[in-house]
């Protein structure tokens, strides 16, 4: 393994690298390791903390059960035969976009895409590191986060409309976040649709939720395991109930094999708990812990899913499985901007059998229905 210093090219030979290492049989155990403890994906070298990887990561015996319940994620064994951070294999084989895979030569009558993060452009790059820091695995060519970006990148891939959103942090930045969505949407009618964030830590959660809707604001976005809370904890429900009341769609970042946040066996509470609310699962209803997802969530008739950071992770095969699991009309496509290019989501979805109704399902029938966008 080649030695390199910091850059944009060497992180790119990095990341093109721990892509093939991580989940082929290339190479030995101490490869693959090394790929996770000498060549960082990160620009900083910087580890997310103790405190953020056990903040949630629930008992042993717990992380033993999500495993043995199918979440597919690998442990690697270093050369002192000590554990080392597990990390989402690509399920069911390595995903093939680049010409060795059929593509169908087909293209939607819309494409819209259901799940852009997007940041005012003082803060964007600032952002951007921070979710690069979070989950350790951006691509080298994800973009910077901005609206014009957003727009422009996505005009160039065929894509008409967006869903877009950011998260609250903090209670504080609600108010703040949920205006720059609502200006976002009213600069150019027609192409977004604005999500609002919420703070289950607020104190003035019910006046939040009613200036959000005063706003003009068509739904929820939330990320429990960014905004340290469970998806079933009691000071989400608050949320919950005025959402389904309002019949609001609420996006939730669902799965992450690390935590236990917002994996599968917590989803199912608050679909069970709230049977009329419009609940979608980001990332195919949990992200890496797709096995999981599929076992537990489809029965629920009141959860949808979008397919964002997803396809890079599973074989063309899987994902057809997760996809049906739930069914295209309950299946949206995302691509998670700024992270991954848009070409290679919609390039994969290509390659999937799908049929006709159900590519058009998922590029824009399911999301326009939910979000009633003409």
């Amino acid at each position: 393994m080649t030695e390199c210093s910091s850059g944009t090219a060497c992180r790119e030979a990095r990341y093109r690298e721990a892509r093939v290492l991580r989940f082929t049989d290339n190479g030995t155990e101490a490869q693959k390791t090394d790929v996770r403890t000498r060549h960082s994906l990160r620009t900083d070298g910087r580890d997310i903390g103790p405190e953020k990887k056990s903040a949630a990561a629930g008992t042993a015996g717990e992380r033993e059960k999500r495993r043995g319940a199918g979440s597919m994620m690998e442990e690697k064994t270093g050369t002192d035969g000590r554990k080392t951070d597990r990390l989402p294999p690509i399920i069911g084989g390595i995903p093939c976009v680049s010409g060795k895979a059929e593509r169908k030569d087909r293209t939607p009558s819309r494409i819209i895409d259901s799940h852009c993060h997007i940041y005012p452009d003082k803060v964007a790059r600032k952002a951007v590191n921070s979710i690069d820091r979070f989950y350790e695995i951006l691509p080298p060519e994800h973009y910077d986060g901005t609206v014009d970006t957003l727009k422009r990148t996505g005009l160039e891939n065929g894509i008409t409309h967006f869903i877009i959103h950011s998260v609250a942090t903090t209670p504080e930045q609600v108010l703040s976040i949920n205006r720059f969505i609502r200006d976002t949407m009213l600069s150019a009618p027609g192409t977004f649709t604005g999500l609002g964030t919420l703070h289950p830590e607020s104190e003035t959660l019910e006046k939040d939720f009613q200036e959000l809707c005063a706003m003009g604001l068509k739904g929820v976005k939330l990320h429990p395991d960014i905004q340290r809370f469970a998806v079933d904890d009691i000071r989400a429900m608050k949320i919950y109930e005025m959402c389904e009341e309002k019949a609001f769609p609420v996006l939730v970042h669902t799965g992450d094999y690390r935590f236990d946040y917002s994996n599968p066996e917590r989803t199912r509470k608050v679909l069970s708990a709230f049977p009329r609310l419009k609940f979608i699962g980001a990332h195919l209803g949990g992200w890496s812990v797709w096995e999981e997802a599929m076992r537990l969530l489809p029965d629920f008739p009141n959860i949808h899913v979008d397919t964002c950071s997803s396809f890079y992770w599973l074989s063309p095969g899987k994902a057809l499985e997760a996809i049906r699991a739930f069914g295209s009309e309950r299946v949206m496509f995302g691509t998670d901007y700024p992270m991954w290019p848009q070409n290679f989501e919609l390039d994969f979805l290509k390659i999937l059998d799908l049929s006709e109704e159900e590519y058009e399902n998922i590029c824009w029938r399911t999301c326009s229905r939910l979000f009633s966008i003409v």
